[in-house]
């Protein structure tokens, strides 16, 4: 009777978690959606968004056409930021107008709260690269490799 007891209470603690998570995932996801139609409905540029919706700026009229990815792409650490943002911008745009239609499937939410979630850890980690200037250079260097290592990782795991 005991075990049972101690197995019901880890279901709970995981299930509880996994709504904790469902949650979360589904705020994210309003108040991009929200910001998202404004910057969609501006007609001017957009500079005031808050840090981690910066990614939205790429939505803008006024913004250029997302890169053309080569394989030089790989060895530029804004290039990877730039393709993270645009990631999260382009599917919150598609998500903001399929929703409309109501064509949209039970997992929306958790993959947007994630392309957003590392769109914004993709600029800052690409901030702290740029601030790398006071380490030597091979560890500088190694650094870089181990940030685009992990950014082409979070691209490609995306469609598993």
């Amino acid at each position: 009777m005991r075990f049972a007891f101690w197995v019901l209470v880890d279901i709970e603690e995981v299930s509880r978690v996994e709504g904790d998570n469902f949650v979360l995932d589904g705020q994210v996801v309003r108040a991009a959606t929200k910001l998202c139609n404004a910057v969609l409905s501006s007609t001017s540029d957009v500079t005031n968004l808050p840090l981690p919706s910066a990614y939205l700026r790429l939505l803008s009229a006024n913004s250029a056409a997302p890169p053309q990815v080569t394989a030089s792409t790989w060895h530029d650490v804004s290039n990877v930021v730039l393709l993270l943002e645009w990631r999260a911008a382009l599917m919150m745009k598609n998500f903001v107008r399929t929703q409309a239609t109501g064509d949209v499937d039970a997992s929306i939410n958790q993959r947007l709260a994630k392309a957003v979630t590392e769109a914004f850890v993709a600029a800052q980690v690409g901030e702290m690269i740029k601030n790398l200037t006071a380490l030597p250079s091979e560890d500088a260097r190694a650094v870089g490799y181990l940030y685009r290592l992990v950014s082409y990782c979070l691209l490609h795991l995306q469609t598993i």
